[in-house]
């Protein structure tokens, strides 16, 4: 469960930040970026110009387990439930979470479906956490920009 809910976490605060990319995601923009960077190198070539090399910004990759997709799914779709302040979001509202809870797990009070809901809360609590630190991430980004 301890390594579930760190991958969990981390793809969440990923979310947040604004990195994550599902594969096949990105290939016809990321097409049209390369087709607009040769095109405006050739037009610098043109003037005998060569720009600067611009700052790569190194990607953090993360892979999630399978059997996390659910939660994370769970997860994306309480995206507009977040409770923000003055400094930016604080957390989800735990009436929201319990809902998602109910509809995306066991139902009934037996002891297997109450564990899989305890499972899936604990989770989606991990991933708010992490969420919470790709928030502050970005926003000191934007600061030092």
């Amino acid at each position: 469960m301890r390594g579930q809910s760190k991958k969990l976490a981390a793809a969440a605060r990923l979310w947040a930040a604004g990195q994550l990319e599902f594969p096949g995601e990105s290939d016809e923009a990321e097409t049209e970026a390369v087709a607009r960077q040769s095109e405006t190198l050739n037009a610098l070539a043109a003037f005998g110009l060569v720009p600067d090399a611009p700052p790569v910004r190194e990607q953090e990759q993360c892979c999630l387990w399978p059997e996390l997709w659910p939660a994370f799914e769970c997860f994306l779709s309480l995206g507009t439930q977040w409770t923000v302040g003055m400094g930016g979001p604080t957390g989800l509202p735990y009436a929201e979470l319990r809902q998602c809870v109910a509809d995306n797990s066991p139902k009934g009070h037996s002891r297997p479906a109450r564990r899989k809901q305890g499972e899936l809360l604990a989770l989606l609590k991990a991933a708010e956490a992490g969420a919470l630190k790709g928030f502050a991430d970005r926003a000191e980004a934007a600061k030092k920009d």
